[in-house]
């Protein structure tokens, strides 16, 4: 939560919440999640981060 510099993620009752109308797509969430990391996300599009696919 702390990477993203818009503030998009949040911790709603100890489960991760993307705000995809906030989300720019930069992918740090994705570089800094040791949890899921790359792999987990690496088909994922910039449109898919943004909850548009």
């Amino acid at each position: 939560m702390r990477v993203c510099a818009v503030r998009a993620i949040t911790d709603q009752q100890g489960s991760i919440y993307i705000e995809t109308d906030n989300c720019i797509g930069c992918g740090c969430c994705k570089t800094a999640c040791v949890t899921f990391g790359y792999q987990a996300l690496e088909d994922k599009t910039e449109a898919w981060l943004k909850g548009a696919a």
